[in-house]
């Protein structure tokens, strides 16, 4: 018990001294404690994911095009439709008028034409709403070249009811409409063909010293094409669309082409950047040494970091750039403004910022932006001068300017260069170094750019190939038109002697004249509609070239004569089978 105690009473003596010594230090660390700034709390969305950001900015991009093209594909194909279901009417009007006769009501006869109609347009419709769902998705999903899963395709009723409405309401108004034009003649008329219109002096015909000089068979020509001004304009105004649609999508190839090689090579004439493991104020020391290791001369230290620009519908990411040293500053960076090229230079009285930016801030010089930055304390920035840019967003300023807004003088952590060497053997070489952390070539930021255009052209050939398509199909129809509303016309004009190639020529000498003015006016609507649609790239991806190069009109051209020259040749065959003795025929 003794023994027991007198270790008892030791060790009660220390653990005394400890427990002291131990509430002094909590209560020391608990004062720490307490002294320590509150944190804050950042909540970032998707938006602040690279990945996500870069591919809905490619959804959006499909998203506006496919907003924006199907309106002049159902525009061209309603046309055709509607003048389908009419020239349908006018051609049966003997059998209008014969049921008339019978004692059949009006409503009983525009009933079986409305059945018909809106029977065809109902299947067209969802052959077509459904064969597209299951083709064309899947095309575009290819191109993007993300890790995504398999694509599941849904179908939308909603829209599907929609284009059934539409479909119907349109066909009926038409149908109603022309059965009830034939109807409200008398039986004994609608059986008789309709008489043909009267000639009227054009306007041509007043310019004597032309007019004089034309053949006869070049009158005539011009002459049908004032009389039968509802088929000119129909067959300008769906061969113009067609036009404008190929147009479209060669431009898009022409804007797309050089946007690369111009951000990299004229406006970012360095070859690489390296980026640095720590923050530094200059290079010094062993930076120094590997860099006349390396043989890279004249390095430019620069500040790259990541600036938040946020709107009220959109977040966009900056690169601030902050150089070292002014002068090295332009021989690496090319900042100049987008209309008259002048030269654009660094001053203490505001930021540089590029084109994109100005246009979302809708900031031009002098006005104030606000950014934040990745703790997400908010700066303004008094904007003085606008830089032409196509990849990224970029703000620059000089050291002064930072100094002033930032509170703090600027360290750098990139290093850009005009070195040539083994790119894989020098990047290894600087990131095994340990002050390297990534070495960037402009070559790999050229043909990731490339790679990234590759889902556009992709998108782009869909479109060329539905164009030609709708064109030979808008040809086709009106060239059948032309031919089997003047069937009598033809065979007459066999009658009177003309030879196939003078009966030919008399047709398709119309067809063609009526082609190359639509191609005229499609070039130019194709040239709007492409402004438009690299707005709307531009708006969710890199900034295109609003140029279009004179071989994409002359292709587009040239695709819509072949179509004319092909559906010319298709249809010459028809024009054979027509007998003379159809201008003989009467029904009366």
């Amino acid at each position: 018990m003794k023994d027991g105690y007198a270790e008892y009473n030791k060790n009660l003596e220390k653990f005394n001294k400890e427990i002291t010594d131990a509430q002094e230090k909590i209560s020391n660390a608990e004062k720490d404690v307490s002294d320590i700034e509150k944190p804050k709390w950042h909540i970032f969305g998707r938006e602040a994911a690279v990945g996500y950001r870069e591919l809905k900015s490619g959804i959006d991009v499909v998203s506006s095009v496919a907003a924006l093209f199907p309106f002049f594909f159902i525009l061209i194909v309603m046309l055709m439709a509607s003048n389908s279901m009419v020239r349908m009417i006018e051609e049966e009007r003997s059998e209008l008028g014969t049921l008339t006769s019978l004692g059949y009501k009006d409503r009983s006869i525009i009933s079986t034409y409305l059945f018909y109609v809106l029977s065809a347009s109902g299947l067209g419709a969802a052959v077509g709403f459904f064969t597209g769902c299951g083709i064309i998705p899947p095309l575009i999903y290819s191109t993007f070249r993300f890790n995504l899963p398999p694509l599941a395709i849904k179908y939308s009723m909603g829209t599907f009811s929609l284009i059934l409405l539409i479909t119907f309401v349109l066909m009926s108004i038409v149908t109603v409409m022309s059965c009830y034009k034939e109807l409200k003649q008398k039986p004994s008329a609608l059986m008789r063909p309709v008489p043909p219109k009267n000639g009227k002096t054009i306007i041509l015909e007043r310019i004597k010293p032309l007019w004089s000089r034309l053949s006869f068979t070049w009158k005539v020509t011009l002459r049908n094409m004032f009389r039968y001004k509802k088929r000119a304009l129909m067959t300008i105004v769906g061969v113009a669309g067609c036009t404008a649609l190929l147009l479209v999508g060669f431009g898009l190839r022409d804007s797309m082409n050089g946007v690369a090689e111009k951000q990299y090579g004229e406006i970012f004439r360095y070859d690489n950047v390296f980026i640095l493991k720590d923050e530094v104020k200059n290079i010094q020391g062993d930076l120094e040494n590997l860099l006349t290791k390396e043989q890279v001369t004249e390095p430019l230290l620069i500040k790259q970091t990541a600036l938040k620009c946020e709107t009220k519908s959109k977040t966009y990411d900056a690169f601030l750039i902050v150089p070292a040293n002014e002068k090295a500053f332009y021989k690496y960076f090319n900042l100049r403004t987008s209309s008259d090229k002048n030269q654009l230079t660094l001053n203490d009285s505001g930021v540089i910022i590029t084109k994109k930016l100005s246009e979302v801030y809708n900031a031009g010089k002098g006005d104030t932006i606000t950014v934040k930055d990745a703790e997400n304390n908010s700066y303004k920035l008094t904007v003085g001068g606008i830089a032409e840019n196509y990849t990224a967003d970029y703000i620059y300023m000089n050291n002064n300017m930072y100094h002033k807004i930032f509170g703090k003088a600027a360290s750098y952590n990139a290093i850009v260069s005009n070195h040539k060497a083994d790119e894989k053997a020098f990047a290894e070489r600087l990131i095994d170094s340990g002050f390297v952390l990534n070495v960037v070539f402009n070559g790999d930021l050229i043909k990731k750019v490339l790679d990234s255009n590759e889902s556009l052209n992709s998108i782009i050939l869909l479109l060329v190939v539905v164009a030609s398509l709708l064109a030979i199909i808008v040809l086709y129809n009106l060239t059948s038109i032309n031919i089997s509303e003047r069937t009598r016309e033809i065979a007459t004009l066999k009658v009177l002697g003309f030879t196939d190639e003078e009966t030919n020529g008399y047709i398709y000498r119309e067809a063609f004249i009526l082609t190359l003015i639509s191609i005229g006016v499609g070039l130019i609507l194709g040239i709007y509609i492409h402004g438009l649609v690299t707005d709307v790239i531009g708006e969710n991806s890199m900034v295109l070239f609003k140029k279009i190069k004179w071989l994409s009109f002359l292709l587009a051209s040239l695709l819509t004569v072949i179509f004319s020259v092909v559906m010319q040749v298709v249809t010459y065959f028809k024009l054979q089978t027509i007998d003379m003795i159809e201008s003989l025929k009467s029904v009366e």
